[in-house]
């Protein structure tokens, strides 16, 4: 999370793109947040990046544009990912809120195969 901190305008910013980066890795996301640089976004929203991520599969991009570091990767995984993550996040919270606790619930074989994929 320290890494990414300058880049987030918020607490829900950062902890995407440190979800992001732990699915990816650092420098693939430091890599897409420089090519959003060179874009002309100086400090993109989450929206934003996840638009930009997927064109990181291209090879001619990395190629064309000097700021890419790394090699392409699957940015519709990494995106994917992070979706999957905090939807999975905001279901438990907003059981959790309603008095319940997530011990106390049983879980599907759908959530525990979301869950399982999310991890």
């Amino acid at each position: 999370q320290r890494m990414f901190r300058k880049y987030a305008s918020d607490q829900a910013q950062l902890i995407r793109l440190t979800l992001a980066a732990y699915n990816a890795g650092e420098g693939r996301i430091l890599d897409c947040m420089r090519y959003a640089s060179s874009k002309g976004i100086e400090k993109p929203s989450w929206e934003e990046l996840s638009q930009l991520i997927p064109l990181m599969s291209q090879d001619s991009l990395a190629q064309a544009d000097t700021s890419i570091r790394f090699k392409s990767f699957k940015g519709n995984e990494t995106v994917a990912y992070v979706d999957s993550v905090v939807s999975i996040y905001n279901k438990y919270k907003a059981i959790t809120a309603r008095g319940r606790s997530v011990q106390d619930l049983p879980l599907t074989r759908k959530d525990s195969v979301q869950a399982g994929a999310a991890l």
